[in-house]
């Protein structure tokens, strides 16, 4: 069960890219959430070892069908750290939830993986980008 939100970090006054973080507890482990949106992207990371771990670029399809009730399709590709099928699934299902066009770059490193908590991860993520 995740800890209550702290308070969500704001530097958009006071730097030209806004930014935004938060520490949480999930599943026992503390996990911090820092995104940074600049002009042509948004720069998330997501980590339970305090350092950046994998990098990944994660970019929205355009898909010429695409209907209001059909979820968004995205690509990634690993730009730094292990390219497994699991790496993809794990940047995807973070950032399923988010409804934005700008290409994400998402650091993660992760001790928990379990869907439960990536869930978690992702709607505390959504929070963070829509703040």
């Amino acid at each position: 069960m995740a800890a209550p939100k702290e308070d969500v970090r704001d530097s958009s006054t006071s730097f030209p890219v806004k930014n935004n973080c938060i520490a949480v507890e999930v599943n026992s482990h503390k996990t911090e959430l820092v995104c940074c949106t600049f002009e042509d992207r948004i720069f998330c990371i997501v980590t339970q070892y305090q350092k950046l771990g994998m990098l990944v670029d994660v970019t929205r399809e355009i898909v010429m069908e695409e209907t209001d009730t059909a979820p968004p399709r995205y690509s990634t590709r690993v730009l730094l750290g292990k390219d497994e099928p699991m790496t993809h699934v794990l940047a995807q299902t973070l950032i399923s939830k988010l409804d934005i066009h700008k290409p994400i770059i998402l650091a993660m490193a992760l001790k928990d993986t379990a869907p439960s908590s990536v869930k978690k991860l992702a709607e505390y993520l959504t929070q963070l980008v829509n703040t």
